[in-house]
């Protein structure tokens, strides 16, 4: 699993984050999230293309939240891959850029899942 997150400081609080992990995880990712979030606000299953043109069904979880949403995808970047995404209402991240305070980490962890 590839996590990269952001932080005000190290063990502040997160605002940006990044999953991507083996889409054999996908269904035990959602499970995990709608148990700390509870039930999603959105399910829906959608049609992606790879750069070859074929088509392929992939399962779209999202989670409504104040700020924005997190959009859990079964389809990534690659067909092999799921990803989870927070999609926010506002970007303050973007806008002010990254500063001195803040903490980032990127985890590799492909070789344990």
């Amino acid at each position: 699993m590839l996590v990269f997150f952001c932080s005000r400081g190290e063990g502040g609080r997160v605002y940006l984050f990044m999953i991507v992990t083996e889409r054999k995880n996908f269904p035990t990712l959602t499970a995990a999230f709608t148990a700390k979030y509870g039930a999603p606000c959105r399910k829906r299953n959608k049609i992606v293309q790879n750069g070859l043109g074929a088509e392929f069904e992939s399962g779209e979880v999202t989670w409504c939240f104040k700020t924005g949403q997190m959009i859990a995808s079964e389809i990534g970047p690659r067909i092999t891959h799921s990803t989870v995404i927070p999609k926010y209402l506002q970007t303050p991240v973007l806008e002010r850029g990254l500063h001195p305070p803040d903490y980032c980490k990127f985890e590799n962890n492909f070789a344990s899942s």
